[in-house]
């Protein structure tokens, strides 16, 4: 996941930004993991990408498969936030 998060952003994000900059935070709390990453690059609209991207896809399939709660935001940024119960 945090893989294809920084391909994607390294890939697409940057174009005409000159501070780049990739926020990456893993909490625990409780009985759950809270991945959260974001970029200050371009963005994405997520009708067009949601349908096409091969990255997205995957991430969501990761997320399913761990059954993990997951969002991906193109606004300000992209930001993706997994949520993760342990002990399931």
């Amino acid at each position: 996941m945090v893989n294809e998060f920084l391909t994607n952003s390294f890939k697409y994000a940057f174009e005409g930004i000159n501070n780049p900059i990739i926020d990456i935070h893993l909490k625990k709390m409780e009985d759950n993991l809270e991945l959260s990453m974001k970029d200050n690059g371009i963005g994405f609209n997520k009708n067009e990408i949601a349908s096409s991207s091969y990255g997205t896809r995957i991430m969501e399939l990761l997320a399913k498969k761990l059954k993990a709660s997951y969002s991906l935001s193109g606004i300000d940024g992209t930001i993706l936030n997994l949520q993760l119960r342990l002990n399931q």
